[in-house]
């Protein structure tokens, strides 16, 4: 089977995506990987095809604004090339990476997604979307120039090893309170090694 594999750059969402790439090639499949350039040694590495995807700054760019959407859009347009060159019989993409997903359905390829975070434990529709990034830039319409109760914070403290390749994101959901804060999370601290 031919997969192509996309995912967005950080270490948090490339790892998973090149693991999944490295055991598809261990079983005989053919993979190609569309990633930031930095993971190119990594991907080849791994026996797999490699592919760079469009790069855009997205936040901030007040100097020449680029939304989300449209950096998706645009990235999707530049993605079906690729698509078309390798031709898979499907493609998975990250969660945070629409670009090979949108390009393989506008290819009529079947897509899959591939969430690569801990299972968060939390309930439907609790805010913010899990996956969904809250940036605290100053200047920016929907940043709140001060905390309120009632509001809803999510905080992911990343810790990465480079060196090992190895990373984790801690997440907690945090509600405000006239007095501080209260931690809504519930999902244990435990160390859970897997592989």
């Amino acid at each position: 089977m031919k997969v192509l594999l996309g995912a967005f750059g950080d270490p948090g969402h490339a790892f998973p995506m090149l693991a999944l790439g490295e055991a598809l090639v261990a079983r005989g499949h053919s993979v190609a990987l569309q990633t930031w350039r930095r993971w190119e040694p990594d991907a080849v590495a791994a026996g797999m095809e490699f592919a760079a995807a469009p790069e855009y700054q997205v936040f901030p760019t007040r100097e020449r604004p680029l939304k989300p959407y449209e950096a998706a859009v645009r990235a999707a347009e530049e993605t079906r090339p690729v698509i078309r060159s390798f031709a898979p019989d499907v493609a998975v993409s990250d969660i945070l990476t629409p670009a090979p997903a949108l390009a393989a359905e506008l290819e009529g390829v079947p897509v899959a997604t591939l969430v690569p975070h801990v299972y968060p434990d939390l309930a439907p529709g609790f805010p913010p979307s899990y996956g969904e990034s809250i940036h605290f830039h100053s200047g920016y319409p929907y940043v709140p120039a001060q905390l309120e109760a009632g509001m809803v914070l999510s905080i992911e403290p990343p810790i990465f090893l480079h060196e090992e390749r190895l990373g984790v994101r801690l997440l907690d959901d945090l509600l405000v309170t006239e007095t501080g804060a209260e931690i809504l999370s519930s999902y244990p601290r435990d160390l859970l090694v897997v592989g």
